[in-house]
């Protein structure tokens, strides 16, 4: 007997939006955003920021893996 199971990926952000309030020029600010596994498998996401922009937002990890239902 063999049984099979499928699951589309699906990766929600627990937050509505990131929000930036204004700062001062020079000064660099740090906002977190979670990214959550909704699916029941692992899902490895890729995160890209246009090259134009590349000197003013950096996402750390741009790259992992996120195991089922996990934050």
């Amino acid at each position: 007997q063999l049984q099979g199971f499928s699951y589309a990926p699906a990766i929600s952000f627990p937050q509505d939006k990131l929000f930036f309030p204004p700062t001062y020029s020079g000064v660099s600010q740090r906002q977190t955003l979670k990214i959550k596994n909704e699916s029941r498998v692992p899902l490895e996401y890729e995160c890209k920021i246009p090259e134009k922009y590349t000197n003013e937002v950096n996402l750390q990890p741009s790259k992992s893996l996120i195991m089922p239902n996990e934050e």
